[in-house]
C-alpha cells in the first residue's frame, strides 16, 4: 500500500466508526427496523431466536381465523408490521438513545407481544385477518386497555383462560365415547378422587365433567409427576399449545395449573404451616403503571405509518387519559415483621452457624473428597457408606446419622409423615438439612445485618464479596447503573457477617481444591442433594425455599390465625428503620451504633435515611405509630382527635392494624403527619416526635 492510499485509509476509518456509531440515528433510504441487538436471526426468518435476559424463540407460522398461516403470501404485509413493531418497541427511535439491559428489553418485548396476542386471539372479529392492523379503531384500543385495566392476570384479561380452557375440555370430553372415559377412570381409582370446592377451581365444569376431564387427559398421555400438592397435574404446556395456536407468546407464559384437574390431593406440602402473609392484601385490579407498561407499547405503531406499514393511528395521549379514568388497584404494602420474629430468628441463626458452622462445612468437604475417590457422587457415596466416620463431633452434636431424613426429595415432604419429619429435622436431621439450615441462617444473618436487597444478595459471589480489609460488602446495586452495567457498591457489614461470608466461601475454595468446581459461584449456592454436582443452582425460589426451611426448624412465631411467618429479604430490610424508631420508644440503640461503627444516633438515622427507601421508613413510622396508638401512649392522645374522625370511635384498640397503618401512612405522606427523631444532648440520645397538623373535622 503506497502513502498517499494509507493516508486516505487512515482518513477515512474515524469516519467509518463514526458512521457505524451514528448509523441508528440517521434515517437511511430502504426499511428501518429491521434489525435489533436481540435479533438473532434473519428479519424474514419463519423462527426468530431472541437473545435478551432469557433466549426464547417466536414461531411466526401461526394459522388465522381465515385457516391461512401468517408466514402466507396472503398475510405478509400483517407479518412484516407485527415483526417492526416488536423491533421498533427497542428501537432508538422509541426510548430515545436510553440503552436498554437485556432485562428491560425481555419486559419491553414480553409486553408487546402481549398486544399483539390480544389482536391476533380477536382477528377475526377486529378484521385484522382481512386489512390487517390498519383495520384497527381507536374505539378499538380502548376496548383494549379497559379489557387489560380489568384484572392484574394477563391470564384472566387477554388469554381468558378459564374459558378456553373449560370450552377446550368440554369439547374433547364431547369428542370422546363416555364408555372409553369411563373405563380409564376405573382403572385408577385417583382419577375419581376429591374435587376442589368451586370457589378454587380454574375451570367452570361441572363434578361429573372433571371426571370425565380428568379421564380424557389421562388418556391422552397429558398428566405428569406433580409437585406442590398434587401426584399428578395436567400438562399444561401442551394444553396451552393446542388451545393458542393462533398466538405468538402463550406458550412462553405459565398458566394457572386447574386444581380440579389434578390428581392425588395433598399428595406433598412445602413448609410445616400456612404462611402468614408478606403483602398487604391485594385486589384483582391491575395497577396503573403495569397498565401503562403495555399500552405504552401501541405509541410504536405510529413509526409504522411513517414507515408506509399498514397500522392503525394512534393518539397515546388520549389512551392514557382514557385509562386514568379506569379503577386501578392502591399499591400493596409490605408487612413488617414483629419485633420478636426478626430478633428470634437472628438469634437463633447466629447460635446455629457459631456453633456448628465450621465443623459442618469440614464433615461435607471429607465426605466429598471419599466421594470424588471412589469417583461417584457425594448422595451415592452417603447411600453406600457410613457417613459418621467423616462427621466432627459437634455434628454428632446434632445426631446426624445419615445424608438425608428418610425418603425425602429436596426440602418436601408428604402430610403423613409431617409430625414425624419435622421432629427429626430438630432432633436428628440429616448432613444435607444441617448444611441446608447452615446457608439458612447465613442467609438470615447476612439479610437482617445487611439490608440488601433479595437480588443483590442472590447476586454474590464466593471470592468477589469483600472488600480488601475485609470489613465492606461488595455488591452490585439493583437500582443503579445503565443497562446490566450495575454501580459496584461497599457497605459495611458487622464482623460476624464477614466470618460468615468467609465460612461459605472456605466451602467453595474446598470444593475448587479438590476439583469437585472448577471456579466460585453464588456465595448462597446451596448442596446439591443429589445428581453429579455437588452446588445446586441458585434462584430466587431456591433462595426463598432455604428460608422457609430454616423458619420451621427455628419454629418461628405464629401470627393470630395460626400461621407461620416466613420471612422475605424486602421484610429484613426494614429492620435498621424498625429498630431505630422502637429503640427510641423503648430503650437505647447501643448494639446498632456498634454494628453500623457511627458515635452518635444522629449519624445512625443519616446512615438509615440514605440506605433505606423513603417508603419504607414511612411505612415503618406508620406501625410504630400504631403500635403506640393501640397501647394507648403519647401517640395516642396526640392523633386521638383525627383517628376518631377518620374511623368514628375512640377505642383504637379495635381498629384494624392494616387500615390504622394505611390511613397513618397517608397522614405522612400528605405531609399532615411527621414522625422523626429529635436528636438531644449531644446527639447520642434521641426521641421520636409525633407532629399532626390540619385536624381532621367530623
Amino acid at each position: 500500500m503506497s502513502s498517499s492510499e494509507a493516508q486516505k485509509q487512515a482518513a477515512y476509518e474515524p469516519n467509518s466508526e463514526l458512521e457505524a456509531l451514528l448509523a441508528p440515528y440517521v434515517r437511511a433510504a430502504g426499511p428501518r427496523y429491521r434489525t435489533a441487538r436481540w435479533l438473532a436471526s434473519d428479519f424474514n426468518a419463519t423462527t426468530w431466536k431472541i437473545a435478551t435476559e432469557v433466549d426464547f424463540e417466536i414461531d411466526w407460522a401461526i394459522r388465522l381465523p381465515d385457516g391461512e398461516l401468517l408466514t402466507s403470501k396472503k398475510h405478509a404485509a400483517l407479518c412484516e408490521t407485527l415483526k417492526c413493531w416488536l423491533i421498533a418497541r427497542t428501537h432508538i427511535d422509541t426510548h430515545g438513545g436510553r440503552m436498554y439491559s437485556r432485562h428491560q428489553e425481555r419486559l419491553t418485548l414480553k409486553n408487546t407481544l402481549l398486544c399483539i396476542d390480544y389482536f391476533l386471539l380477536h382477528a377475526q372479529d377486529l378484521k385484522v385477518d382481512q386489512f390487517g392492523l390498519a383495520a384497527i379503531t381507536t374505539n378499538d384500543l380502548h376496548a383494549f386497555v379497559g379489557t387489560v385495566a380489568s384484572n392484574r392476570s394477563p391470564e384472566k384479561t387477554i388469554y381468558k383462560w378459564h374459558v378456553r380452557l373449560t370450552e377446550f375440555l368440554k369439547q374433547r370430553i364431547d369428542d370422546t365415547q363416555r364408555s372409553a372415559l369411563e373405563e380409564v377412570l376405573s382403572s385408577d381409582s385417583e382419577l375419581s378422587g376429591p374435587i376442589v370446592d368451586e370457589s378454587e377451581r380454574v375451570t367452570t365444569l361441572s363434578d361429573s365433567d372433571v371426571l370425565a376431564a380428568r379421564a380424557w387427559l389421562a388418556s391422552a398421555n397429558l398428566y405428569k409427576s406433580g409437585y406442590g400438592s398434587f401426584r399428578l397435574v395436567p400438562r399444561s404446556d401442551r394444553l396451552v399449545a393446542e388451545i393458542y395456536q393462533n398466538t405468538l407468546s402463550a406458550k412462553l407464559r405459565r398458566f394457572r395449573l386447574p386444581p380440579e384437574l389434578s390428581v392425588g390431593a395433598n399428595f406433598r406440602i412445602m413448609t410445616e404451616y400456612p404462611r402468614a402473609r408478606v403483602r398487604s392484601e391485594r385486589d384483582a385490579r391491575m395497577r396503573q403503571r403495569d397498565l401503562f407498561r403495555i399500552t405504552d407499547g401501541l405509541s410504536s405503531l405510529n413509526l409504522l405509518r411513517a414507515e408506509r406499514l399498514p397500522a392503525p393511528e394512534v393518539d397515546i395521549r388520549s389512551i392514557r387519559n382514557f385509562a386514568k379514568t379506569l379503577d386501578f388497584k392502591v399499591e400493596g404494602r409490605y408487612r413488617t415483621l414483629p419485633q420478636q420474629v426478626v430478633f428470634s430468628a437472628l438469634q437463633k441463626a447466629v447460635e446455629y452457624v457459631l456453633q456448628y458452622g465450621d465443623e459442618l462445612v469440614d464433615s461435607f468437604l471429607s465426605l466429598a473428597a471419599k466421594a470424588l475417590e471412589a469417583g461417584i457422587s457425594t448422595f451415592k457415596f452417603a447411600q453406600r457408606a457410613d457417613i459418621c466416620a467423616y462427621l466432627g463431633p459437634k455434628c454428632k452434636q446434632l445426631n446426624i446419622r445419615a445424608w438425608s431424613i428418610g425418603d425425602t426429595y429436596h426440602l418436601r415432604v408428604t402430610p403423613s409423615n409431617q409430625v414425624e419429619y419435622y421432629a427429626a429435622l430438630r432432633s436428628s436431621p440429616g448432613l444435607y438439612e444441617a448444611l441446608i439450615l447452615l446457608f439458612g441462617s447465613i442467609q438470615v444473618a447476612t439479610g437482617i445485618l445487611s439490608a440488601r436487597r433479595g437480588g443483590e444478595l442472590i447476586d454474590l459471589i464466593a471470592g468477589k464479596c469483600l472488600d480488601v480489609s475485609k470489613t465492606r460488602l461488595l455488591f452490585r446495586n439493583r437500582k443503579s447503573g445503565l443497562a446490566e452495567m450495575r454501580n459496584l457498591e461497599a457497605r459495611p457489614i458487622p464482623p460476624i457477617v464477614v466470618r460468615f461470608v468467609a465460612l461459605l466461601e472456605r466451602l467453595q475454595d474446598g470444593l475448587i481444591r479438590l476439583r469437585a468446581m472448577t471456579e466460585h459461584t453464588h456465595l448462597f449456592a446451596p448442596p446439591a442433594y443429589h445428581g453429579d454436582q455437588y452446588i445446586a443452582a441458585l434462584n430466587h425460589s431456591s433462595y426463598n425455599a432455604v428460608l422457609d426451611f430454616f423458619a420451621d426448624w427455628a419454629q418461628l412465631p405464629l401470627d393470630k390465625d395460626g400461621r407461620r411467618y416466613y420471612p422475605r429479604q424486602h421484610q429484613f430490610r426494614r429492620f435498621f428503620a424498625m429498630l431505630f424508631f422502637w429503640g427510641g420508644g423503648f430503650g437505647g440503640i447501643d448494639t446498632l451504633r456498634w454494628f453500623l461503627g457511627h458515635t452518635n444516633a444522629e449519624h445512625v438515622w443519616h446512615y438509615i435515611t440514605e440506605s433505606t427507601p423513603g417508603a419504607t421508613i414511612r411505612s415503618v413510622a406508620a406501625e410504630w405509630a400504631a403500635y403506640g396508638v393501640k397501647h394507648n401512649t403519647l401517640e395516642a392522645q396526640v392523633l386521638a382527635e383525627e383517628l376518631q374522625a377518620h374511623f368514628g370511635t375512640s377505642d383504637f384498640r379495635i381498629l384494624d392494624d392494616e387500615a390504622l397503618c394505611l390511613h397513618l401512612e397517608d397522614l405522612i405522606e400528605e405531609g399532615r403527619l411527621k414522625i422523626e427523631p429529635q436528636f438531644l444532648d449531644g446527639k447520642n440520645q434521641y426521641r421520636i416526635a409525633v407532629v399532626l397538623s390540619g385536624y381532621a373535622r367530623a
